[in-house]
This record gives C-alpha cells, sequence and structure tokens, in this order.
C-alpha cells in the first residue's frame, strides 16, 4: 500500500495560484475581505479537483467553536417519531452552518458520559434524557468549550434549556379516554426494554393517579418487546378480568392487538387498547388503533435556539414547551 499524503491548504494554494490566506478566507466563507468572484471560483474548484476539505480543527480555532452540536445515542433504538424529529434538527441546524453528531456512549454514569462528549469539543449538548445533565456533568462540558446545554423533560434544569414534551402524561391522557368510555378495570404496559423503564415508571404513575381519582383500578403489566410476552399479557389481562389496557405506545399496543386477535378476543367490545405515538400502523390496524398524539419543539425553533445560545444571545437556561400530548380517538377504544 502507499501511503498518500493528505492534501493540505497550501496543494491548493499553489493550484489556484494564490495565497493560503485566499484560500482560507474562500473555503470559510469570510466575506469581511472582498475578493474577486474569479478568484473564488477559482480556489472552489482547486480544491475540488484535489478533493480538500478545511480541518474542522483550524475552523475552531478561528470562529472560537467547534460548530459540533453533539446528541449521545439512545439506550434503545430510536422511535419513528423521534428519529424523523432528529432527522429535521439535523437540517436545521446544517443550514445554520452547525454540524450535528449523535456519539455513542452507553452504559456510562452522568460525569464520565460528559467527559467522553466533551472529548469532540461540542459547542453544544442535546440529550433526550437517557443521560441526565448533572451539575457535575454539566460543569465537566462547560470547562471543555460547551456553550449549550439542552435536554428533554418535565422540569428545570439549572443553566440547561429544557424541552418539555409531556412524554409523561400520554399514560393520563390515555386513561382519562379509557375511563370516558366507561372502562373501569384498566390495564397499564411498564416495557421491559433497556432505556424504557424510567419513562414506563412515569407514564403508569401519572395513569394510575388518574384512575384512581377517577373511581377506577390498575393492574400493571410487564412486557418485553416480543411475541411470547405478548400472547402472555393479553393472557394476564383476561385472567384479570380487565376492560382496557394503555399499552405504553403503538409498538406494544399493536403487539397486543394482534395477540389478543389470536385469542378470539374483540377488541373493543371485550377489552379496548390504547398506545402512543400515532404510527401510521396504527391507523392501518384493524381495528384502528387509539393513540396519544406526542410532539415535540419544531425543530426549526430548537436550532435557532442552540445558535442564540451559541452565539450569546439568549440565556443558557429556559424552558420550550411542545403541544401538550393529545388524545386520537379510533376503533380500538
Amino acid at each position: 500500500m502507499i501511503d498518500r499524503k493528505p492534501v493540505t491548504s497550501a496543494d491548493v494554494a499553489r493550484a489556484a495560484g494564490v495565497s493560503r490566506t485566499t484560500v482560507s478566507l474562500v473555503l470559510n466563507g469570510v466575506d469581511t475581505i472582498s475578493l474577486a468572484d474569479s478568484t473564488k471560483a477559482r480556489v472552489r474548484r482547486a480544491a475540488e479537483e484535489l478533493g480538500y476539505v478545511p480541518h474542522s480543527g483550524a475552523q475552531a480555532l478561528r470562529s472560537g467553536y467547534s460548530g459540533v452540536v453533539l446528541m449521545p445515542s439512545a439506550a434503545t433504538a430510536l422511535g419513528r417519531i423521534v428519529a424523523a424529529w432528529t432527522t429535521d434538527l439535523e437540517d436545521a441546524l446544517n443550514a445554520l452552518g452547525l454540524t450535528f453528531v449523535i456519539y455513542g456512549s452507553r452504559g456510562l454514569g452522568p460525569v464520565d458520559a460528559a467527559r467522553a462528549w466533551s472529548r469532540l469539543r461540542p459547542v453544544a449538548v442535546l440529550t433526550l434524557g437517557s443521560t441526565p445533565l448533572t451539575p457535575e456533568a454539566s460543569e465537566v462540558m462547560r470547562t471543555n468549550g460547551t456553550r449549550a446545554l439542552l435536554s428533554t423533560g418535565e422540569h428545570p434544569i439549572e443553566g440547561t434549556h429544557v424541552l418539555v414534551t409531556g412524554q409523561a402524561d400520554a399514560g393520563a391522557v390515555a386513561v382519562e379516554h379509557l375511563v370516558d368510555r366507561g372502562r373501569r378495570r384498566i390495564g397499564i404496559v411498564t416495557p421491559r426494554a433497556r432505556g424504557l423503564e424510567a419513562m414506563g415508571r412515569e407514564r403508569f404513575t401519572r395513569a394510575d393517579a388518574v384512575a384512581t381519582s377517577r373511581g377506577a383500578s390498575t393492574l400493571e403489566l410487564p412486557m418485553s418487546y416480543d411475541r411470547e410476552s405478548a400472547i402472555a399479557t393479553a393472557d394476564a389481562a383476561l385472567a384479570a378480568g380487565l376492560d382496557g389496557i394503555y399499552a405504553y405506545d403503538d409498538d406494544f399496543a399493536l403487539l397486543l392487538l394482534g395477540a389478543f386477535a389470536r385469542a378470539g378476543v374483540a377488541v373493543p367490545t371485550d377489552i379496548a387498547v390504547v398506545g402512543t405515538d400515532d404510527l401510521v400502523e396504527g391507523s392501518l390496524a384493524s381495528p384502528s388503533l387509539s393513540t396519544v398524539r406526542i410532539a415535540f419543539p419544531p425543530a426549526a425553533d430548537v436550532a435557532s435556539i442552540v445558535e442564540d445560545i451559541i452565539q450569546g444571545n439568549r440565556e443558557s437556561g429556559g424552558i420550550t414547551f411542545a403541544t401538550p400530548p393529545s388524545m386520537i380517538a379510533r376503533e380500538s377504544s
């Protein structure tokens, strides 16, 4: 194998017949110095032909920050709703000249995770709640140049901009609906899946509180995302005489619809089922799945918040509220 030397700005400068300073000005979009359009075109053409890409570290030295917006990978695969939102966020950040990076740091505690993230010197970090932004973790990142910290959550976090999505209220909204439809013995699925347990517990607690206040009883139904667990959960629900189920999300709910159909149970005549996320598969199921829709703040708005904090035009703390969870009633309830 023949080792190739990396292309440098000096190579581009020689090919274009200009100085390295001119190459830097053109490729980094600096418009404070006037350059002829023909010169700019010559530099860009030389860079393209040589395959040269400006070094991010050098750009960071000039701008004072890296331009990297880091999001820690989730403990489990992202749901499709969240995945679509992160794609929109990436597009919005890229349009602002920022680079969106998903970083794997599963299994690390808050401070160790912050140290791992800081190796990339991100100018901003957005966590979807899988790793708490503790004061100690935040201090590690700020010491190493992170300007903006954002997290999904339900409560204010000092020095962090919190995106309130109402995730934990989904179960309460679903149970309100089930009770309004006359259901009084309600099962609440708590997922047995890494990364979902904490939210499952939050949703159960709030759903149970609503049921109690409305004179209904609840039964916790721990469930894994597989065929055998779905069948076992459906059997347990029938044995307990339940007349309604909140199934945590649409994926679990669709498994239960299949298990009930397999057992010859009529939904919603015998038992009603409600999920969360408003997946298209649920709308096309038979019966169509009732669900709780959860919204995130618009990705473009979140990207603007990140930019404002980076530029010093906004305080690092604060709260942005998404549209509250809403019930979409279909045939399954």
